[in-house]
Parts: structure tokens; C-alpha cells; sequence
């Protein structure tokens, strides 16, 4: 976590990057669902795999949509060196 990260009363940091955030949201699925399975309530554990799937995919979708979007801000056709 960063430095100058403080725990709110929700347990989640203040001041961690977009990225830190996420992956403490993925904990605390991957935790709640494991707890589901504890008390037996499998549908609730399903539940919550659907929702932490979902949450890795929209995620890795908008890391490759960003890498996408500086990869073409970036590249340049190549000059005609022959007119």
C-alpha cells in the first residue's frame, strides 16, 4: 500500500491508487465468499463469485482499454522518407 495511505472506518485505505483499491475489493469478496461457504449458504457463494468475476473482468478490460488508448497516442505512422 502507499505510504500515504489512511484506513477509513470502512477498512478501506485513503490515498491508495485505483489499482490498490481494487485489489482490496477483490480480498473482500474472495473473504466474504469463503465465509459464505463456512455457514453452508452456497447461494450466496455463487452470488459472490459471479460479482468478483465480473469485477476482474470490467477491471482487466479497463486496463487493456487504457493500454490501448497510449499505445496509439504513441505510435506514429512512419515518415515517407521517399516522396
Amino acid at each position: 500500500m502507499s505510504s500515504g495511505a489512511k484506513l477509513e472506518r470502512n477498512g478501506f485505505r485513503t490515498g491508495s491508487t485505483h489499482d490498490e483499491t481494487c485489489m482490496e475489493i477483490l480480498e473482500r469478496l474472495d473473504e466474504l465468499k469463503a465465509l459464505a461457504l463456512e455457514t453452508g449458504d452456497r447461494e450466496l457463494a455463487d452470488g459472490l463469485s459471479h460479482v468478483f468475476e465480473t469485477f476482474v473482468t470490467r477491471y482487466c478490460d479497463s486496463k487493456h482499454a487504457d493500454l490501448h488508448a497510449r499505445m496509439r497516442r504513441h505510435s506514429r505512422p512512419p515518415k515517407a522518407y521517399m516522396n
